[in-house]
């Protein structure tokens, strides 16, 4: 296998992108090598955000992925509440137009809310985001002032 770290300026930013090749080249079933590639994504999401956390304060995220379809196929996963279900969440209400309603149960139970504010198909969408309930939030904000991981698929809630 090959990890490959590229660097390139962003203003007074770096975008940092770290990509592990030659998955294809290991002797493993199809089943092996998806939840190889998963677990090393949250991995590499674990250890790029203490990178950044080390050289700045940690006010936003972002994670990126390399998906193998075109904008136009991946788009309606973020629009489509049947499709959005698959992979984050398990249920939707999605308006996906400006003003529209973002709202999804996590599989703990936990919802989170939102308004779109921009839909661009198929280049980019954009809605605010917070916990539905002051007390998931409060939770939440306790969890992590004492450290506590959140697992994948998890607001961290109980």
């Amino acid at each position: 296998m090959l990890v490959e770290f590229s660097l390139a300026p962003e203003g007074r930013r770096t975008r940092l992108r770290v990509t592990q090749t030659g998955l294809a080249a290991m002797p493993w079933s199809e089943a092996e090598r998806r939840a190889y590639v998963e677990a090393h994504l949250a991995g590499w999401d674990v250890h790029l955000a203490r990178l950044r956390d080390h050289l700045s304060p940690p006010y936003s995220a972002e994670v990126s992925v390399r998906v193998a379809a075109l904008p136009k196929q991946v788009f309606p996963y973020l629009t489509d509440p049947a499709r959005h279900g698959l992979w984050m969440g398990s249920e939707a209400t999605l308006e996906p137009v400006p003003g529209g309603t973002y709202r999804v149960r996590m599989p703990d139970g936990v919802e989170a809310a939102g308004t779109f504010l921009r839909v661009e198909p198929p280049s980019g969408l954009a809605f605010t985001w917070g916990f539905a309930g002051p007390e998931v939030a409060e939770h939440v904000r306790h969890e992590a002032a004492r450290g506590s991981p959140m697992p994948a698929g998890s607001t961290g809630s109980r």
